[in-house]
């Protein structure tokens, strides 16, 4: 069963897409599995109902396990900061007071992650309804996102940080996760100056489509 999350928050589902071919993702999905399963097979009814089973392939959802790059190499963690008081989960920060607020300023300072997406879902209303979308960047399948993270007794958990909407996203939605491009992915996890000057640019313009 997926935590409630405060519905203010954006980008609160993602995706994989592990069978396309990307080298990168799926290189780094197969070295964490390696790690955390060595030869067991996982059926796909477990990656469904378990959320201790890294997912891989398709939308992934607050509180699954999910592949992460840190400053030290590819990891699993799941999706969620516990929320204050233990309720919820806080899935997003936001990149304009990251550095301030003290629940998030020594992960911003010591515990960056990227993750790593074939882009991030979002739903625009469309008169009674709500059209899914899916956003990515126009060049690329790969997306990747700033995050951080905490440790916790159960094991690390992370969120995506999230910025104000560029052109490409303010129709439908004022918030958007922060983009990393490039080598900027690594610079962010390495670079304390760029990690904060990233957190402050106006993000890539994006492209969308139906889900």
């Amino acid at each position: 069963m997926i935590e409630k999350f405060p519905e203010a928050n954006m980008c609160g589902r993602y995706v994989l897409f592990t069978d396309e071919e990307d080298d990168d993702i799926t290189d780094l999905v197969n070295e964490i599995q390696q790690r955390l399963y060595g030869d067991q097979t996982i059926d796909e009814e477990s990656y469904e109902s378990e959320k201790n089973y890294l997912r891989t392939n398709g939308e992934v959802f607050p509180s699954q396990l999910a592949p992460v790059i840190t400053s030290e190499g590819p990891a699993a963690f799941n999706w969620g900061l516990p929320g204050f008081k233990g309720k919820g989960l806080i899935i997003n920060a936001k990149s304009e007071t990251v550095f301030e607020k003290s629940f998030f300023r020594p992960a911003i300072v010591s515990r960056r992650i990227v993750v790593p997406s074939h882009g991030f879902f979002e739903w625009q209303k469309n008169g009674k309804e709500k059209l899914k979308l899916r956003f990515n960047l126009p060049d690329t399948k790969t997306l990747y996102m700033a995050g951080l993270y905490n440790e916790y007794k159960e094991g690390p958990r992370f969120a995506i940080i999230t910025t104000a909407a560029n052109v490409s996203m303010s129709p439908v939605h004022d918030r958007m996760p922060v983009i990393l491009r490039g080598a900027e992915a690594e610079a962010y996890l390495y670079d304390d100056g760029f990690a904060k000057e990233i957190l402050s640019r106006i993000p890539p313009e994006l492209i969308n489509s139906a889900a």
